[in-house]
């Protein structure tokens, strides 16, 4: 492509004024089913080098590029003893969403390129509406274990689970759509990721004393 640098935009002007030329008769091998050749796939690619590495890409071009490799997501699951027991902190999708609309699960984000764990915790305050204080690392699980029909059209995924706390006097928020529940009774629109793998080994570790990263790794 010309340019090594990776933190921003890779392609030149020149080459994204081609590949919008190309565009035309492009549009006309995809509609002849014919998308599938080597000049089709330079051309998107170099639209595509255009979105800088480390900025949040937005849902669609994400679940574009996602598809096509594998992505490490980080899922951070909270726990507390509630009245009835082990209880479990998740937030509901929105209807809409691209990936399971209107179900449950625990809060999360993807890594992005040069980010650390901590900056991915840092970030992910906005859904917990308060500051991740702690987390461990537990393991991971991969979106293909024990339902290889379920992985998704956005591609594959290696999660990546934390166990996390917050500060006593800044809980994460609770509405509607943000809830503690029971971990024996998850409701029935639970991603089954976070269902069968991801709830299950962050219970599974909750009662073993933490080894806390690092201060260096957080």
């Amino acid at each position: 492509m010309g340019n090594s640098k990776l933190d921003g935009p890779m392609a030149t002007k020149q080459q994204v004024k081609e590949a919008l030329d190309n565009l035309s008769w492009l549009m006309e091998e995809y509609s002849a089913g014919l998308f599938d050749t080597l000049a089709w796939k330079n051309n998107v690619a170099t639209l595509v080098f255009t979105i800088p590495r480390k900025t949040p890409y937005g849902t669609r071009a994400f679940n574009a590029t996602a598809r096509l490799s594998w992505s490490i997501a980080f899922e951070a699951v909270a726990l507390r003893e509630g009245v009835n027991g082990l209880e479990v902190y998740l937030r509901q999708r929105s209807d809409d969403d691209s990936a399971y609309p209107g179900e449950w699960h625990a809060p999360g984000s993807f890594f992005r390129p040069g980010e650390t764990e901590r900056d991915v915790a840092n970030r992910l305050a906005e859904e917990f509406g308060a500051p991740i204080t702690k987390l461990y690392f537990l393991g991971e699980v991969a979106d293909w274990q024990d339902h290889k029909e379920d992985t998704e059209a956005r591609g594959s995924f290696v999660s990546r689970v934390y166990l996390v706390e917050f500060d006593e006097n800044q809980p994460p928020r609770e509405d509607e759509r943000h809830i503690w529940c029971p971990v024996g009774d998850l409701p029935e629109k639970t991603v089954w990721s976070h269902r069968d793998l991801i709830i299950p080994m962050a219970v599974h570790e909750y009662d073993t004393p933490p080894l806390w990263l690092p201060e260096k790794e957080r």
